[in-house]
């Protein structure tokens, strides 16, 4: 694609398409579509599937930005919407901003309101940049599965007032949250897993080496209407209440959750909490110590020698790279957190 380009053409490097939602509507499994730079004012939506072995993907032409903005201010302007009949489909490299409603989410990985297997699945979204949305910045419903967000950075979210909004915000079933940098949403929390109720549970999910921080309530919540959620090897700091908070909704209190072996420091109501029984089992032990950015007030939360967070982390919960695609371990151990030393 290119904001040169025409639908009309056959799509090729020489003659690209203009839209993504041409690209959306058009790639078969195995195909691949890289964007060029340039600002594409549209809200896309994705219900096309790949396979397991040959996925669709969409992604920004190396070396240049592509940016998704929302294209109108309507109820369903979502700068990107990824519902039912989407599955092994990969969206890397975009900057995806400006919800323009409070309503509104800058990504909304969708069920379509159908249980399994009719809500999009093998999901990842990989490397973008996800900011400046009036509400949530990823929202994952709860009849989706295996979604996997990996590498973005989060910020400057929920910037609307009129409600409550999150970084990411993930109902889904059997995912992956892992190398993201969440920071300064302006009406909510970090991360935040939960179900629709007991009933619809999210239910194991892993996050897992990420950064939580600046955003105007917990670094990262996990609600009693999930069940196997696994809280490792994240660092969570300077959040507006707890590092890490275990929510009561409503209903029975579901098991399996667990949040050990992070980074904690400086959550202006403590490092954690449970509102009611155990909902996060904590007794594995966190680590309460200065995570040491190298410079928090722009964002690069990159550590400095002598941080707690430097060779932390347990091999089973790190990825074989960092945010920055950097290969982990670079010493001895992964590090704690979205970024290897």
């Amino acid at each position: 694609m290119s904001t040169s380009g025409s639908d009309s053409n056959p799509g090729t490097i020489t003659q690209p398409w203009r839209t993504i939602q041409k690209a959306f509507n058009t790639l078969r499994a195995g195909e691949t579509a890289l964007v060029r730079g340039g600002v594409y004012t549209q809200s896309v939506v994705m219900t096309r599937a790949g396979t397991a072995v040959a996925p669709i993907t969409v992604k920004s032409y190396p070396g240049e930005q592509a940016i998704i903005h929302a294209g109108g201010t309507g109820s369903m302007d979502y700068p990107v919407r990824i519902t039912a009949g989407a599955a092994y489909f990969r969206l890397q490299g975009f900057v995806i901003e400006d919800a323009p409603l409070d309503t509104t989410v800058n990504v909304y990985i969708s069920d379509g309101q159908q249980p399994p297997p009719g809500g999009a699945h093998d999901i990842e979204l990989r490397d973008n940049e996800i900011r400046d949305g009036m509400g949530t910045g990823v929202l994952v419903a709860p009849w989706t599965y295996r979604v996997h967000l990996i590498g973005n950075a989060v910020h400057h979210n929920g910037i609307g007032t009129a409600h409550q909004h999150q970084g990411v915000y993930f109902q889904g079933q059997d995912g992956l949250i892992a190398n993201n940098a969440v920071y300064d949403q302006s009406n909510g929390f970090g991360i935040q897993v939960r179900g629709e109720d007991t009933e619809i549970a999210a239910n194991n999910v892993i996050v897992a080496e990420n950064t939580s921080v600046g955003n105007s309530l917990a670094g990262f919540v996990v609600e009693n209407t999930a069940s196997n959620i696994k809280l490792i090897n994240n660092v969570s700091a300077f959040n507006g209440t707890y590092g890490i908070h275990g929510y009561y909704c409503c209903g029975p209190i579901l098991p399996g959750n667990v949040g050990y072996n992070n980074v904690l420091y400086g959550n202006a109501s403590g490092a954690t909490r449970n509102t009611t029984g155990v909902i996060v089992d904590f007794s594995g032990g966190n680590v309460l110590a200065d995570p040491r950015f190298r410079n928090r007030s722009a964002a690069d939360f990159r550590l400095q020698a002598g941080s707690p967070a430097i060779d932390g982390a347990l091999f089973g919960f790190a990825p074989g790279f960092d945010r920055d695609e950097l290969a982990r371990p670079r010493g001895p151990a992964p590090d704690v957190g979205a970024h290897e030393y």
